[in-house]
């Protein structure tokens, strides 16, 4: 998604720079002034086309135009096979993923950044983010990470379970509500469920990558 958003930018200086040095190229073969005018036209529309020119080798060459978020190897600035996908670099792709977002994961929990209405997150990413964040606190599973679920708003877990409702979890998106708002809080319910449903977890967030590839 970001290489996309890259590529695009790229592509929109490329095509000012070119349109440039061809105004600049045809005005200072047609303009009958000075001769250093004319010869500075000429120079900077040769150089505006010439970093033209590299741009569109860097993006349509260099690289992979349409690199993929997570089947891009930097290596061979080429995308890999969806057959050689992994978790490991789906999870590894997501810690890099959510670090734009905040410094670790128990501020994305506890100060509120995923309920703020300037968030600017790709709706393709939020279930994923979801089931990111509940399947880091059961493979944790330390005291650190559960006290980041008890003292976190009923906001951000109302978003983090509709994120895996709309992913087609809508039954644990209910059951994760509940035990948040249970009271007197009890934490050993969302901490004995969550552990328990741990490789569901992994799994729902390799299949909705998997099943969900060309979106990003």
């Amino acid at each position: 998604m970001e290489q996309k958003k890259q590529n695009l930018t790229m592509i929109v200086i490329m095509a000012v720079l070119a349109v440039v040095g061809i105004v600049l190229f045809v005005f200072g073969c047609v303009f009958d002034g000075s001769l250093f005018v004319k010869i500075s036209a000429i120079i900077t529309a040769v150089i505006c086309l010439a970093l033209a020119g590299e741009l569109a080798y860097v993006t349509f060459f260099a690289g992979d135009m349409n690199s993929n978020y997570f089947l891009y190897d930097a290596k061979t600035k080429k995308n890999v096979s969806l057959q050689k996908l992994t978790f490991q670099t789906v999870n590894a792709r997501m810690n890099r993923y959510i670090s734009y977002y905040a410094s670790s994961e128990g501020k994305l929990w506890t100060e509120g950044v995923l309920e703020s209405p300037e968030l600017d997150m790709g709706e393709e990413f939020k279930p994923l983010v979801a089931y990111k964040l509940l399947y880091d606190l059961a493979e944790a599973n330390s005291e650190n990470a559960w006290k980041c679920f008890e003292v976190c708003g009923e906001g951000t877990v109302e978003c983090i379970c509709s994120w895996i409702a709309s992913a087609g979890d809508a039954e644990m998106a209910d059951n994760i509500i509940k035990m948040k708002q249970l009271r007197p809080y009890n934490g050993a319910y969302i901490k004995d469920y969550l552990v328990r449903n741990r490789k569901y977890l992994q799994s729902r967030m390799f299949k909705y990558v998997y099943e969900n590839i060309d979106k990003f």
